[in-house]
């Protein structure tokens, strides 16, 4: 017979899983709309604090899809200027 896939167990980071956290990240930080020259990656940004009903996530592999691209290019942006910088 087939076996079922293994499950993945929960787990919340315990204050010492806490502190081995890098101290910072890589993020791409959108400051204005435009092209892609707008779009500055920054690699020593601080890790935002977590207040106690969020979470953070650690990304490994992000992607760019026609929607992001059509923001920065300036669709909707009186929805998204008061949220600048992305």
């Amino acid at each position: 017979g087939t076996q079922a896939p293994p499950r993945t167990q929960e787990r919340t980071l315990s204050p010492p899983a806490m502190q081995r956290l890098p101290a910072t990240m890589r993020a791409a930080v959108l400051s204005s709309f435009g092209g892609p020259e707008v779009i500055r990656v920054v690699g020593e940004l601080p890790l935002p604090r977590v207040a106690p009903h969020e979470v953070l996530v650690r990304v490994l592999a992000a992607a760019v899809n026609p929607l992001d691209c059509r923001v920065r290019a300036g669709y909707g942006r009186a929805v998204y200027e008061p949220l600048l910088p992305l």
